[in-house]
Order: C-alpha cells, then structure tokens, then sequence
C-alpha cells in the first residue's frame, strides 16, 4: 500500500510555489464584455459561468455546463466529469486542470506537447 499512486486526475508536483499577481488576457476580457460565444452552443457566455481550453492556442471557450456535458458523453452515472477532449483542439484535459485554470491557475505557463 506505500507504493499507490494517486488517482490519474490528481497530479503531483514537487518544487516551490511561485505567486504573482497577473491580469486578465485578451479572451478573458472578451468575456467580460460579453463578446464571446460557447463553442458547443453558440450562445453568448458570461464571466462567471465560462472556461476556456488549458491549451494556450486553443481559442476554445464554453460554458461550464456545456462543457461537463461534452466531456460526460451519454454516460449519465458520473455527475462531474474527470476528463474529456476539447471540442475545438480535440486535447485530451483534466477537468481538474479547467477548474484550476478558471481559477487563476496555469497563468504564464508553456504547454509542452506529450
């Protein structure tokens, strides 16, 4: 039992935690301006109820249910996806890393394609 990993949809990192104050980009301020629209349908979406792709080029950006609802499919068992594949760069993302990045997680950082 020492030797168990944790669940794929935890990651762990080691090293220290870097904080710094960032300010929003240029998709997040379309949203707040109410200029974008969900990829899965088509409807305006609003700051508080949005997420965009983990994946910086991606330009994909929905609303949280949309979402959740793409990456579950038709299995209606689970109630919060885990993971899925983006419906415009078709990456396959943790929903734990949207959930981070909406929260102001991943800001700065350089995706290192696997």
């Amino acid at each position: 039992m020492a030797d168990s990993c944790p669940p794929m949809h935890m990651p762990v990192t080691i090293g220290p935690v870097c904080v710094k104050k960032v300010t929003q980009d240029r998709s997040e301020v379309s949203v707040t301006q109410g200029l974008e629209k969900c990829h899965i349908c088509s409807r305006t979406v609003d700051q508080e109820d949005t997420l965009f792709c983990v994946i910086p080029q991606c330009p994909c950006v929905s609303h949280i249910v949309c979402l959740a609802r793409h990456f579950l499919g038709n299995d209606s068992e689970e109630i919060l996806p885990v993971e899925g594949t983006c419906p415009k760069c078709n990456a396959n993302i943790l929903w734990g890393d949207l959930i981070r990045k909406r929260n102001g997680c991943f800001k700065h950082l350089q995706h290192s394609p696997s």
